[in-house]
């Protein structure tokens, strides 16, 4: 029981930390082609240049655990939003001061430890326990990707907005997997969903 309550707590900090910067702005609608965009198809369509560029240049994190590593560019933030999360984010032009973002980017990173659990099965008790409670609704069922060769699930819920969420682990047999939350919002059309892109075929997972 206090497995599965800790497992609630965090999935209900993850989701109202993304849905937070909207919940003030009612005039946005979030672009749901990008969001239901495969992921397989996101990190295909990467930019050779800009991924190089990172790879020379750009800003890294390696999560405390060494679960996975990532490259982002350098005019990205990064902060610990609790335990095992971790986020990236710029604001774009139009935000302002500390409100509901609805021009930028945010990326939320989740270790997980399966706990000789399988995958496919750790996400089917996290959407029941975000859903349980009737805030959030699944709008896309789980469904098998790979990100980067790496297999996983991704899903896309429904609360004050709808986000994508997918949970990829290094092989079926890894004991760890690492859940991404993104949102994105770009109302002046400056590529934000192709820097996502770009960020996301960096990932490496390490263990």
């Amino acid at each position: 029981m206090i497995k599965k309550t800790l497992i609630l707590l965090i999935a209900l900090v993850t989701i109202l930390a993304i849905v937070y910067f909207y919940q003030n702005n009612k005039n946005y609608t979030i672009p749901t082609e990008n969001i239901l965009q495969p992921m397989t198809e996101k990190t295909e369509n990467a930019n050779p240049e800009a991924v190089s560029a990172l790879e020379r240049g750009g800003s890294s994190f390696s999560d405390p655990d060494a679960s996975f590593s990532i490259l982002y560019p350098g005019e990205y933030k990064q902060d610990t939003q609790g335990e095992n999360q971790y986020r990236i984010y710029k604001q774009g032009p139009t935000q302002t001061g500390q409100t509901e973002m609805y021009d930028g980017v945010i990326i939320n990173f989740e270790t997980i430890d399966l706990e000789g659990q399988a995958l496919s099965k750790w996400v089917d008790e996290r959407i029941s326990l975000s859903t349980q409670d009737g805030t959030s609704s699944l709008i896309e069922a789980k469904k098998e990707i790979k990100v980067n060769d790496y297999p996983g699930y991704s899903y896309t819920m429904r609360g004050l907005g709808a986000f994508e969420i997918l949970v990829i682990q290094k092989n079926m047999n890894s004991n760890f997997a690492v859940g991404i939350t993104s949102l994105i919002a770009d109302p002046g059309n400056l590529g934000f969903e192709q820097e996502f892109a770009n960020i996301l075929s960096t990932i490496t997972l390490l263990k």
